[in-house]
């Protein structure tokens, strides 16, 4: 199963041999067999069970991986679009692995059947958590900013000039 996909659809509550679906009907043994989970032709059925999506999320400060795990979607389409949101709000980091952290934080907190941060909301906190302090200067900032950021090793001499100049090297 791809780790940014979409399952569901019919997937009753897992237990210890049965348990019980939306619907409220007995779950299948073990073996995974639900034959009112599929229509007639053999397909899902889209109105029986709940939809849920994984999505890969950066590694946390130590490197371990991370998951964003929802669900309890009424359709695929439900999921797909709350999954492709998601993945909205990563991109919004923009390549920065600390904003991309912060942005999976900020994912990871939200609680189960409420919904994701708007993505204005998002791009606010990251512009707010980005700007310096009024008492930081430019030069420590400049400094501050390029310990914590990947940089390419042709952009690193002029940042560091221009933290020089503004120190008054």
């Amino acid at each position: 199963m791809p780790l940014a996909g979409v399952h569901g659809g019919g997937r009753c509550a897992p237990g210890l041999g049965r348990g019980t679906c939306s619907s409220g009907a007995a779950a299948a043994p073990a073996a995974g067999r639900a034959p009112w989970l599929r229509r007639p032709n053999g397909t899902w059925s889209a109105s029986h069970g709940a939809w849920h999506y994984r999505l890969e999320l950066p590694p946390d400060p130590c490197g371990r991986r991370q998951q964003l795990r929802r669900g309890g979607y009424r359709t695929h389409h439900d999921a797909l679009a709350a999954r492709d949101h998601a993945k909205a709000l990563l991109r919004l980091a923009g390549g920065d692995p600390v904003a991309a952290a912060e942005v999976a934080r900020l994912l990871q907190i939200t609680r189960h059947r409420r919904p994701l941060p708007a993505a204005d909301a998002v791009r606010h906190h990251l512009d707010a958590r980005q700007a310096p302090a009024s008492s930081t200067t430019l030069a420590v900032y400049l400094e501050r900013w390029l310990a914590v950021r990947p940089v390419d090793e042709n952009t690193r001499p002029g940042v560091t000039a221009r933290a020089g100049a503004a120190r008054g090297w």
